[in-house]
C-alpha cells in the first residue's frame, strides 16, 4: 500500500541549508551574534522543529561572513570519549585550512 504524499514543505532527516533553509531570521541573528564572542547558547525545542539545521546555516554563515573555522559534530554518532574526540579532531581537521600537524600542535597548546 503507498503512502499518501505528504503536505509538509520541509526536509525532515537531514540538514538542509542555503536556499532550502527556512526563514528563520530572528533566531539567526541571535546566533550570529553569540558565536564570534564564543558565548554559551542554550537551544532548546521539541524534536524535528530544526534546531540541528538552525546551528548549521548559523555556523557556515560564520564561516562565510567571517572566515571563521566552524565545526558541527553530530554528538549522537558518539558512543565514547574516545569516538567524541576522533568526531571532534576529524571535523577541526576537514575544516582547518591549515596542515594536519598545525592543528594538531593547536589542539595540544
Amino acid at each position: 500500500m503507498a503512502s499518501a504524499p505528504s503536505d509538509n514543505p520541509f526536509a525532515i532527516g537531514t540538514l538542509v541549508t542555503g536556499d532550502e533553509f527556512a526563514d528563520r531570521a530572528d533566531e539567526l541573528r541571535l546566533l550570529e551574534d553569540e558565536l564570534p564572542s564564543g558565548g554559551r547558547i542554550f537551544l532548546l525545542a521539541y524534536r524535528r522543529y530544526g534546531k540541528s539545521c538552525l546551528i548549521y546555516e548559523a555556523l557556515r554563515r560564520l564561516e562565510k561572513n567571517t572566515g571563521a573555522i566552524a565545526v558541527y559534530v553530530d554528538l549522537y554518532k558518539a558512543s565514547s570519549e574516545r569516538e567524541f574526540w576522533e568526531l571532534m579532531i576529524n571535523q577541526l581537521v576537514a575544516a582547518s585550512r591549515a596542515p594536519v600537524k598545525q592543528v594538531v600542535d593547536w589542539l595540544k597548546s
